[in-house]
């Protein structure tokens, strides 16, 4: 009896370690290109945050690449076009890349509050 106790306990355990990474494989956040082709989603990133700004009053989202080197592929391939930033189908914010940009991180600054309260609310939801 102690047996087949061990073996469902096992099995459940396995089973929600299954579910928990499954959650993590479908992106939820996604930028696309000014064609619509999907570019990066939060599946290549370690870390999405709406942060405060020390120089302004203002605030941002905070992105950090799992890949140093992607950063600045993709400013390089969307120099002086617009990456629009979605949850889902949903259109949160649009941009323009005006330089190319080295490094894992990048802060978007000129984001309205509207959109900033909505990815604050879409990251809470998806932790």
């Amino acid at each position: 009896m102690k047996n087949v106790t061990r073996s469902f306990v096992v099995l459940v355990i396995i089973s929600l370690l299954i579910g928990c990474q499954s959650k993590k494989s479908e992106p939820y956040i996604s930028f696309k290109d000014d064609k619509g082709n999907t570019i990066l989603t939060d599946l290549d990133l370690d870390s999405m945050k709406v942060i405060s700004l020390l120089d302004t009053n203002n605030r941002g989202f905070y992105i950090e690449f799992k890949k140093e080197s992607q950063l600045e592929e993709i400013t390089k391939q969307n120099l002086n076009r617009t990456i629009q930033i979605y949850y889902k189908d949903e259109l949160v914010f649009s941009s323009s890349i005006e330089h190319i940009i080295r490094g894992n991180n990048l802060v978007f600054d000129d984001m309205e509050e509207e959109a900033l309260k909505r990815l604050e609310v879409i990251l809470q939801e998806n932790k």
